[in-house]
């Protein structure tokens, strides 16, 4: 999600702040400056259950990866849980 060249890396609900009806992204900790279209990172970071394949698999990943998590978030505000459960992060 290309919001101010910002990769935030950490989308969940617990990050999603809601005042005055208005849906606010928050905790920028895990974030990072985009400093090129499609660069590349490497960082294991983020919760497990939101990030994407790529990161689980510690591949290479771009700005996409917000998309997912944000998928991910989507389709828990839809159905009231995520779409997979495990008991370890693999």
């Amino acid at each position: 999600m290309l919001l101010n060249n910002v990769l935030h890396r950490d989308l969940k609900p617990e990050n999603i702040f809601i005042h005055n009806n208005i849906f606010k992204i928050g905790d920028f900790g895990l974030s990072t400056k985009i400093l090129f279209e499609n660069e590349q990172y490497t960082s294991l970071v983020g919760t497990p259950k939101y990030f994407s394949p790529q990161i689980h698999l510690s591949q290479k990943y771009t700005i996409k990866t917000d998309i997912w998590s944000l998928g991910i978030l989507y389709y828990e505000l839809l159905f009231g849980i995520l779409p997979w459960e495990g008991k370890t992060q693999q």
